[in-house]
């Protein structure tokens, strides 16, 4: 436009800057100049990862070895569990130096249908989940953990490990372990289940308009006991409380306006 300009980004957000005039760019009519692009609040935004909000917390039905919770999350979950383990340990007068920080990754120990689940922070609308396995080629440089931390693919049956991956609105039993544990988490969530036969990374897109506060993966065991490892999950998705604004697909800019065609 002569006084203003507008991008539409891969994803479908509308930023605009230059020469407000009377809110001709899409933002506060108060701001005269927008002097960098910047995107319009009542358009489509992005999901974000909500895992990396600072208050969630993770939890699995067991820990191998050093392998925490809090590593799937990504951020600064784990160094923060960990520091708070250490000042835990130092107040209670045990010797630090039997906390290893060796493993980067989550991991359970054997069992029947091992889990890892998330509380996020406040009841969320969840887009598409993401999860990465622990891979077979990852190598610890630390002896120590090299001996206690397993780095295999869960049990395999004929068609491959298989994963529940669910959402629910109420929180998980977290004492129940085994199919039972499984069977009762399906029951109250929206859930699907995917192959890691031959793929270390997981992407389910989720069916609209699904709310949820809780997030759990989960090893369905068909046989025996398996060990659940995850190297991160990451929760797509926004507050339940914020506007979804409609996705752009093509925008113009005119003298004092800018037009945007919204799928």
């Amino acid at each position: 436009g002569p006084a203003h300009t507008a991008l539409v980004s891969t994803e479908g957000e509308l930023y605009t800057w230059g020469k407000n005039v009377g809110g001709s760019t899409g933002h506060a009519v108060n701001v005269p100049l927008i002097t960098e692009p910047t995107r319009v609040g009542c358009m489509f935004e992005r999901p974000r990862n909500l895992c990396l909000d600072e208050t969630v917390t993770a939890s699995q039905s067991s820990q191998n070895a050093s392998a925490l919770a809090e590593y799937a999350l990504g951020g600064d979950h784990a160094a923060k569990e960990l520091q708070r383990r250490r000042q835990s340990r130092r107040a209670s007068g045990k010797d630090r130096s039997q906390l290893s920080s060796a493993a980067k990754f989550a991991q359970t120990q054997q069992e029947t249908c091992p889990f890892w689940q998330v509380a996020l922070a406040e009841r969320s609308r969840i887009v598409s989940i993401r999860v990465v396995l622990v891979s077979a080629s990852i190598e610890d440089t630390n002896s120590t953990a090299r001996s206690t931390l397993s780095t295999k693919r869960p049990l395999r049956s004929a068609g491959g490990p298989k994963y529940a991956v669910m959402v629910s609105e109420d929180a998980f039993d977290p004492d129940l372990r085994g199919k039972q544990s499984l069977a009762m988490a399906r029951g109250q969530s929206v859930h699907i289940a995917l192959s890691g036969a031959t793929q270390s990374e997981l992407v389910w897109v989720v069916p609209a308009d699904t709310f949820g506060s809780f997030i759990r993966v989960q090893l369905e065991s068909s046989s025996g006991a398996g060990m659940l490892g995850l190297e991160r999950v990451e929760v797509l998705g926004s507050s339940s409380e914020q506007y979804v604004g409609p996705r752009v697909s093509d925008v113009v800019c005119a003298e004092g306006m800018t037009v945007a065609i919204c799928t």
